[in-house]
């Protein structure tokens, strides 16, 4: 049974300047609820409870709002629904919450399934049958649905939440999804009144609809006939405040978000999606000709199956150029690695929309191991420490298996020593020869790129996404070619590289088995133990956004669009496929299985996780960390100077 925390009790809201007046003004928002708010007022009074009431009539909880933000009310009672909804226009604080028998503020949705259907959880809901109490309802339809999308488990295309439940569920009953538009599979198990009549209606007609059973607790706040926890004598239900509270508690928090926690905010927030919410075109940001061709088959396809938002091209000077742009609302997408994720997160303010993986499992394939491959016959190399003077081959400067894990790892085991953060300098200093697409920088050892060998004309050596031994690929067809003695890649690179799995020339006739892994404990492995030998666990490579973008529109359209064009057969187009343009991991990773949600990774910081972090920010050169060291440098110095001066 998965369950999730609701705030649905009232809560009081007030203005700050409340605290100081002699009367408050309560805003209601019906006639049974003015009624009871001038009962509360003149039993408040006959107590001698101080400020005294006032009640002020309104015709709903909007016109409340602008009452309270205009300052012609001071307090109203909101349920957790209305308070997020309210506070997108307007600012207020909490003055106090609802408990029930000691629960404050909440309530829980939960999900049951039979006792005999142990096997289904959380995980796997897809394509099972779901009742709903209905549509629209907290329990029912906000918080389960608003979970599955948020966590990445449902996907939503356009906002169109009702077809996206069809699409997950293979029936459903959800009193009230009979209305133009909806599909029929969210009717599908609705019963009505039994005689035929009344199916999927959300009234007391339909057997289905709504839970079970309602529960009341009135409480009486003093020795008086008014009770402020009951709305039976008022015609009403949850008047002012929920029928089912026992007492007030003060309030842990006074800013909404806090209150309600960041889980239920993101719940709502998952379902909180309208058309207008989206952009008719996401632009995705390219680098070369190869990805931009790709890209264009991709929009066409994606229209050819009428998915939206559609897809249009960017093409980007660079990384970084890329990464300006979506800042700069002048693209809306692109797929980064690890480390550049790092870059677009700090650097630029992007955050995660979606994700590769690399297995057919439902969630463990949002990462991916980097290792360090060698020949099975150079028996010179035993460890990580055999590699001084020797030859190297990495997928890319700054990228994740390639760059970032190598660097950290010889850094770890003091094989070499960065001074004033130049890490270039010390792998250059480290290797004899190395091939590091995108390391032909100025101020960057030469060696780094001596081994790169270009496109098929011999033009741009050492180009990122242009020579020939760039990424995963690349990397370990140096290493194969002879030309290098250690290739840092995934772990996946060397199967699909071998045993007849990859169509290229290079690749004919490698075999797996001629391969080995060197570990971070200092010995060697065979290569499908990389679960116990690798350099690092890092995360899968993800889709980059601005902020403001509704990252389940993103993954909706990414979702259904791999429901077509996922399958690496057939002469259509393939998302992770690049064989047939120029270059290779173009838009996403020709190893990716499938796309997949963030759930609660939202952040740059969350998704990377913080062991990653660290080993970024080990190699991470900033001007603060010269302009300190620098400044130290000099203080030593002065120091000296001073101390000799006294002492002459």
């Amino acid at each position: 049974m998965t369950t999730w925390k609701i705030v649905g009790a009232l809560l009081l809201l007030l203005l700050p300047a409340v605290f100081c007046q002699q009367t408050i003004r309560w805003c209601t928002v019906s006639e049974p609820e003015q009624k009871k708010c001038q009962d509360m007022s003149q039993a408040f009074s006959k107590v001698s409870i101080r400020p005294s009431i006032s009640c002020t009539k309104s015709p709903a909880v909007q016109d409340c709002i602008q009452k309270l933000q205009k300052k012609e009310v001071d307090a109203l009672s909101m349920s957790g629904s209305e308070i997020y909804n309210a506070m997108k226009t307007a600012t207020f604080k909490m003055a106090a919450s609802e408990s029930k028998n000691g629960d404050t503020s909440s309530y829980y949705a939960v999900a049951v399934v039979k006792k005999s259907n142990s096997a289904i959880n959380i995980n796997n809901l897809k394509g099972k049958k779901s009742c709903h109490t209905g549509k629209g309802r907290t329990a029912g339809w906000t918080m389960p649905l608003g979970y599955l999308i948020d966590q990445g488990f449902m996907s939503v295309m356009g906002c169109d939440i009702p077809k996206g439940v069809a699409n997950f569920f293979s029936a459903s009953c959800i009193p009230g999804a009979n209305e133009a538009g909806d599909p029929e599979s969210l009717c599908q198990l609705c019963k009505g009144d039994g005689n035929g009549q009344h199916k999927c209606e959300m009234s007391e007609q339909e057997m289905y609809y709504s839970y079970e059973g309602a529960f009341s607790n009135p409480s009486q706040a003093k020795p008086s006939d008014f009770s402020m926890f009951s709305s039976a004598s008022y015609g009403g239900g949850n008047l002012l405040f929920s029928d089912l509270t026992t007492k007030f508690e003060v309030v842990e928090a006074d800013d909404p978000v806090r209150w309600m926690s960041t889980n239920y905010y993101n719940v709502r927030k998952a379902m909180d999606c309208t058309p207008q919410d989206i952009p008719s075109a996401i632009r995705w940001c390219v680098l070369s000709s190869g990805e931009q061709q790709k890209c264009a088959d991709m929009g066409a396809a994606f229209k050819s199956k009428s998915l939206t938002p559609t897809v249009s091209c960017i093409h980007g000077a660079s990384l970084a150029d890329c990464m300006a742009k979506i800042k700069n609302n002048e693209a809306d997408a692109m797929t980064l690695d690890g480390g550049y994720i790092y870059t677009a997160g700090k650097n630029y303010g992007l955050v995660p929309a979606a994700a590769e993986s690399y297995t057919e499992g439902e969630r463990d394939g949002s990462s991916y191991y980097a290792v360090a491959v060698v020949k099975k016959s150079n028996t010179g190399i035993r460890s990580l420490d055999d590699l001084r003077n020797g030859r190297s081959c990495h997928t890319g400067y700054g990228r994740t298996a390639g760059w970032n894990v190598p660097a950290s790892a010889l850094i770890e085991r003091g094989l070499i020593s960065p001074k004033d953060c130049q890490v270039p300098q010390a792998v250059g200093g480290f290797f004899e020869k190395s091939c590091v697409p995108g390391a032909n920088q100025n101020g960057f050892p030469k060696n780094l790129c001596d081994l790169c060998v270009g496109d098929d004309s011999g033009q741009n050596k050492c180009e990122k996404g242009k020579d020939r031994y760039d990424g995963y690929d690349g990397a370990f067809r140096c290493l194969a070619s002879g030309d290098g003695d250690v290739a840092f890649v995934k772990h996946s690179t060397v199967f699909q590289n071998t045993d007849g799995h990859s169509t290229e020339s290079w690749a004919a006739g490698l075999v797996s088995t001629d391969f080995q892994l060197l570990c971070s404990q200092g010995t060697k492995a065979e290569v499908s133990q990389y679960r116990l030998c690798n350099l690092a666990r890092v995360p899968s490579h993800a889709v980059m956004v601005r902020p403001e973008t509704n990252i389940h529109a993103i993954y909706g359209l990414l979702d259904r669009a791999q429901t077509h064009f996922s399958s690496d057969t057939g002469s259509g187009f393939k998302m992770f496929d690049s064989q047939g343009y120029e270059g290779t991991d173009l838009i996403f990773k020709d190893s990716t299985v499938r796309i997949i949600g963030v759930g609660d990774k939202k952040t740059y910081q969350e998704w990377l996780g913080q062991d990653y972090m660290n080993s970024v920010e080990d190699l991470e050169c900033s001007s603060s960390n010269t302009a300190v060291s620098s400044a130290l440098l000099l203080l030593v110095a002065l120091l000296s100077l001073t101390l000799t001066n006294v002492w002459m």
